[in-house]
């Protein structure tokens, strides 16, 4: 006997007669001659049975606020079975009729089907059962079983049971062998569905849907190749997490997916999502993401009925973490649900594709499941293929490594960390092609060391509109790692304690330069009419001044300034240069009385730098490291690889190339 039917048998009963003309519930009959019953039980004889006797009564449970019978719905499941034994539907009260049940719930239309008998359990005895015939084929069968179909339910409350048995019973389709006739059997969540009506119903209106066709065979074809491409790529990884992942969903992507792509999951329980363990949970998952090449990621992560808005939702906080905190991972966001909002925000949030699992609601044809099938290989195959070139696969490398540095863990700390008020960055520390984590790694490093000691890093306006122009180049390399620093100082701007410095950019534009004699330092030429490092009226100086009247170099005669500036207007014609508000800014905040840290690579503007605050009277000691670009022993003024300079015995300046000031954290 069908399965489905076992757990209904209870409502199976008939009538057996004796001479007392007394009636006994029993659970089913086969009628013998002479008018005689002989008693069965259904599940070894129901099929032996030629007329079933099924008990019609309001029962006291209701659905959508009409009573359920019983009898009716067990009716149905029989007919669905493919029993085509006559069936007498009895009642114990005298004013039932067809005509009443139909009224009671419209869905009760089967009761007109072909091979049905309905009368009153006081007439009974009267019914000639020899005459009750069995109906020869289920013929339109379904448009009296339609009206009993409840759609909302499939697509909410079992959203998930019908996506999953929709796609098994597709890839049993395309994987079936004719010479084994072999299909790989439901998992226990899809089984267990098959025990309430309602998808029982679905499963039999819909399940002509599945089965392979004419229109189907090109998907069919197109399916298998991309599952083949699948397993010409490199081993993959992908991660899975659903809440649903362990009903089946796990399997059955690993089914299409193949053998050449391991994919994990994770099934969120709702512990995970209260305030206490949420962090952790968080925390989990992106150790998990450590060597994965793809997530996947399901909208709703636990049980949020009633939850409207998008943004709310378990899986899209989720989906947000891992945005700032891996921006590059590829994600493939799942749902069970088509509305437009949350295709619409997710898109717009960088989600690499919104897959959404087959629906009841859908356009539903052989075509359409067939495509839903194929879609899922497809945006998974762009995914794990979306970095072709070498600097896509560091960066994205470089994501998942500064990732797993636990945030809550950071003990380093910089080795002058009392020292220190203020870190400057320059352009060159975001764009180290071939040491591209080890650059990026200190910048978080000293994001995270901003954070605990709540002292400032500025990243000035200037470095990010060099990185914004260089998004343009057409170098592949370059405008790729420009890309990838916006991005990261872009969440970094989010934190209090990062500083774009808007108080003292200098904008693009076309630099001219100038010489003038100083015959003091005078505040005039000076940032935010501060400073005065100390030179004294009888230091006569010349300066060189950009187009702004930011002094940015001072030389002892006018001839070395000149040279100077010449040999700058000719490298500079059109630029944007953060050079001239590195010095300006760096000259402002050491007047302040604040301690500075310089971190660059240009060994020329270091120099320079360096050069014009050592010249201060107020200078106390000065140290500069030897530089690797010297190609002549006069060369030593010109470049530098780093310096540090104490004004007034309680000031300091710190400048450091990229790689020694990795060594400043222990």
């Amino acid at each position: 006997m069908n399965k489905q039917l076992e757990l209904n048998k209870d409502s199976i009963i008939s009538v057996y007669k004796k001479e007392s003309k007394e009636y006994i519930v029993l659970e089913t009959i086969k009628t013998v001659e002479n008018n005689k019953f002989e008693l069965y039980f259904p599940d070894i004889y129901i099929d032996k049975s030629d007329v079933f006797f099924i008990k019609a009564d309001k029962s006291n449970e209701f659905e959508d606020g009409v009573p359920v019978i019983k009898g009716i719905e067990l009716l149905k499941l029989l007919r669905i079975a493919g029993y085509k034994q006559h069936v007498v539907l009895f009642s114990s009260d005298k004013y039932i009729d067809r005509d009443n049940l139909i009224k009671i719930n419209q869905r009760n239309i089967i009761i007109y089907y072909q091979g049905t008998t309905f009368i009153n359990l006081q007439s009974l005895g009267e019914l000639q059962i020899e005459k009750l015939k069995a109906i020869n084929n289920l013929n339109g069968l379904k448009e009296f079983i339609r009206p009993s179909f409840n759609i909302s339910k499939t697509r909410h409350a079992h959203a998930n049971w019908w996506g999953l048995k929709t796609l098994w019973d597709i890839n049993n389709q395309i994987k079936y062998k004719k010479e084994i006739k072999k299909y790989l059997d439901y998992p226990q969540f899809v089984k267990s569905g098959l025990t309430i009506n309602n998808n029982i119903i679905a499963s039999y209106l819909y399940s002509d849907f599945i089965n392979a066709n004419k229109q189907t065979y090109y998907l069919k074809t197109r399916i298998l190749k991309k599952q083949e491409q699948l397993q010409k790529l490199d081993k993959k990884n992908i991660l899975y997490i659903d809440d649903k992942a362990d009903t089946g969903w796990e399997e059955i992507f690993k089914y299409m997916l193949g053998d050449n792509v391991k994919l994990t999951s994770i099934t969120p329980k709702p512990k995970d999502f209260t305030e206490e363990e949420i962090q952790g949970f968080y925390q989990k998952v992106i150790n998990k993401l450590n060597n994965k090449d793809l997530l996947l990621l399901d909208v709703r992560l636990i049980d949020e009925k009633g939850v409207k808005d998008v943004t709310s939702l378990s899986g899209i906080k989720l989906f947000n973490y891992i945005r700032e905190e891996i921006p590059s991972m590829p994600i493939i966001i799942t749902t069970a649900s088509n509305k437009s909002e949350t295709v619409n925000y997710v898109l717009n949030k960088g989600a690499d594709a919104l897959w959404t699992k087959p629906g009841i609601d859908q356009e539903l044809n052989s075509k359409s499941l067939y495509k839903q099938y194929f879609e899922f290989l497809n945006v998974v195959y762009k995914s794990l293929t979306k970095f072709k070139t070498k600097i896509d696969k560091e960066i994205f490398k470089t994501d998942i490594k500064l990732a797993q540095i636990k945030k809550t863990e950071i003990k380093r700390k910089i080795i002058l960390n009392d020292n220190i008020d203020y870190v400057i960055l320059d352009t060159n520390v975001f764009l180290a092609n071939e040491k591209i984590f080890k650059y990026h790694k200190l910048v978080y490093f000293f994001y995270l060391w901003s954070q605990r000691t709540k002292k400032k890093i500025l990243i000035i306006n200037d470095v990010k509109q060099e990185l914004l122009i260089k998004t343009s180049s057409k170098d592949d390399v370059l405008r790729k790692l420009a890309k990838y620093s916006l991005d990261r100082i872009f969440l970094y701007d989010k934190s209090k304690y990062i500083d774009s410095a808007h108080n003292i950019i200098s904008k693009t534009r076309v630099i001219n330069y100038s010489v003038k004699k100083i015959p003091y330092m005078n505040e005039y030429y000076l940032t935010d009419n501060y400073f005065n490092l100390g030179f004294t009226k009888n230091d006569n100086k010349f300066g060189v001044f950009n187009a702004e009247e930011k002094l940015i170099s001072i030389f002892d005669n006018e001839k070395e300034a000149n040279d100077f500036r010449i040999e700058k207007q000719k490298s500079n014609k059109r630029i944007l240069h953060a050079d001239d508000t590195f010095k300006s800014l760096i000259l402002y905040l050491l007047h302040c009385k604040k301690n500075v840290l310089f971190i660059s690579n240009d060994e020329a503007n270091k120099a320079e730098i360096f050069n014009i605050v050592s010249k201060s009277k107020n200078v106390t000691s000065k140290e500069s490291f030897s530089s690797h670009m010297l190609k002549r022993k006069q060369d030593t003024d010109n470049y530098i690889r780093g310096g540090k300079i104490l004004i007034n015995n309680n000031v300091n300046l710190f400048i450091y190339d990229i790689d020694s000031a990795d060594k400043l954290f222990k």
